[in-house]
């Protein structure tokens, strides 16, 4: 019954053994310990600093060989004190960075992926989801658009900007060239600016949702991460900050 409370303080099987085997035979060496408890030699040194440093076993030196002595059980009340103690200070530790731990367990659970479409259809199927998700309420950016995009793709792209004003949802767009602004300045709820970027990649952000094009190839990643998507909307105004408004 000692043994099982012992432990459930916080002392292992090996320190519960000793210490009660010090409280029985009193001043001792570690030889009689091992005889007593029935532990390794290995075991005893280990265990011994342990408690030592715990304030249950007080040791002395005579003629150059340790004697040890278990300290009076009243010390099991201070070393439960100090194991509280230092409980609290970990509980309130955790506490302190449990809104950034908070965080990365949100960020796992977010809906996350990324998925790439290619050909036409699959550039009709990411703009057909992206825009079903979206209300009058969200914005649509878009940043490093170019005039030279293929045919088949602008006429699906112009269609979706249709529907996208027919909702009534606002856009802002950075063009890289004077043939783009060209291109979708009739497009309503839109506010333009032009920076030249060397990247020929345009890419869009929409509440969760990042899209990288690719013309050459003709195809999209969709990168469905809200925390991603915030990151590009600050580098978005970060640029829109920068872009010169066109005359």
């Amino acid at each position: 019954m000692h043994e099982e409370l012992l432990e459930n303080i916080g002392l292992t099987k090996g320190e519960v053994k000793v210490y009660l085997t010090l409280l029985q035979i009193g001043e001792t060496t570690t030889g009689k310990i091992i005889e007593k408890s029935g532990l390794s030699g290995g075991k005893i040194y280990l265990i011994l600093d342990r408690l030592c440093q715990k304030g249950l076993v007080t040791y002395i030196v005579k003629e150059k060989t340790k004697y040890f002595q278990a300290a009076t059980p009243k010390k099991i009340l201070e070393f439960i004190d100090e194991t509280k103690s230092k409980i609290d200070k970990k509980k309130k530790a955790v506490e302190d960075i449990l809104p950034q731990l908070m965080g990365l367990h949100n960020l796992k659970t977010k809906e996350s992926s990324a998925v790439i479409y290619k050909g036409i259809q699959g550039f009709k199927t990411v703009l057909s989801d992206t825009l079903d998700r979206l209300t009058k309420d969200d914005e649509w950016l878009a940043f490093g658009v170019r005039g030279d995009r293929p045919v088949n793709v602008k006429r699906v792209w112009d269609k979706w900007l249709k529907e996208r004003v027919r909702k009534k949802i606002k856009s802002k767009m950075i063009v890289a060239d004077k043939a783009a602004y060209d291109g979708y300045k009739s497009v309503s709820l839109t506010d333009f600016k032009m920076l030249k970027l060397e990247s020929t990649a345009p890419i869009t952000i929409s509440r969760d949702v990042v899209l990288i094009y690719d013309w050459k190839e003709l195809s999209i990643i969709k990168i469905t991460n809200e925390d991603i998507a915030h990151s590009f909307r600050e580098f978005f105004y970060s640029l829109w900050n920068i872009a010169e408004k066109i005359k």
